[in-house]
């Protein structure tokens, strides 16, 4: 079946959707004219198998057709999202109180726990966007944050969207403590985290929309052990006006 999506404000008409793929995504569904089409083929889940057994090792020659689909899908939809000036992360982003606070870190390194203990510190005060891959629309109008059916295996992601206050790359320690890093090297962050294309226009429009992230938004590095009091050190930590 062919069905429309809206994913940062742009509508997607995802062509021959198999019902595994609409169970995932049908919180996301439109009657709007689409911007774009993507259209889920053999090759693409042979790509994605390949990309997964580099990745992973010859044990994912026995990944799922689902997963396999699932992940084919925000490959093609992060791809031509860039024209429609907006950028996929790999992240957890909490809104609280209206703002977006997105964190980035290396896979098991506790995104998803960090932002657990959020949601327990503060209570309703926390809605979680997407607890894996959010996107972030960079625009004239401001950047934005919004949800995405990739949300990780707790599959925590809400169809909203608020204003991105800041991003935080995430590190373990045993004292928590945040601290405000320079453009440089915020960059070299965002680059690490976010979807890269491999067509060089879509690089150069990526690295643009980055560029513009980096200079509006403020960045932070936290260290931090598992627990309430990191979560209100990152919170307190990134209330300071720039």
């Amino acid at each position: 079946m062919d069905k429309c999506i809206k994913l940062a404000d742009t509508v997607v008409l995802v062509e021959h959707m198999s019902d595994s793929l609409y169970e995932k995504a049908k919180k996301y569904e439109c009657s709007e004219e689409p911007a774009f089409c993507v259209d889920i083929n053999s090759l693409d889940l042979e790509e994605e198998r390949n990309y997964f057994v580099s990745r992973n090792g010859n044990e994912s020659e026995t990944v799922s057709h689902n997963l396999l689909e699932f992940s084919a899908l925000l490959r093609a939809v992060a791809e031509n999202l860039i024209d429609y000036d907006t950028v996929l992360f790999h992240g957890s982003a909490v809104c609280m109180d209206g703002q977006v606070y997105l964190f980035c870190a290396d896979s098991g390194t506790g995104k998803s726990t960090h932002a657990r203990m959020w949601r327990e510190c503060f209570g309703d005060r926390v809605v979680m966007i997407n607890d894996d891959k959010p996107l972030i629309r960079i625009d004239e109008t401001g950047i934005v944050c919004y949800g995405s059916p990739w949300s990780g295996k707790h599959h925590l992601d809400t169809n909203t969207s608020a204003p991105v206050k800041a991003v935080c790359i995430l590190g373990r320690d045993t004292v928590n403590h945040i601290e405000m890093i320079d453009k440089d090297m915020a960059m070299q962050y965002l680059l690490k985290y976010s979807y890269r294309s491999k067509d060089p226009l879509r690089i150069a429009r990526s690295l643009a929309m980055l560029d513009q992230l980096a200079k509006k938004v403020p960045m932070y590095a936290l260290g931090c052990n598992i627990s309430h009091e990191a979560a209100i050190t990152a919170y307190e930590g990134m209330q300071e006006d720039l």
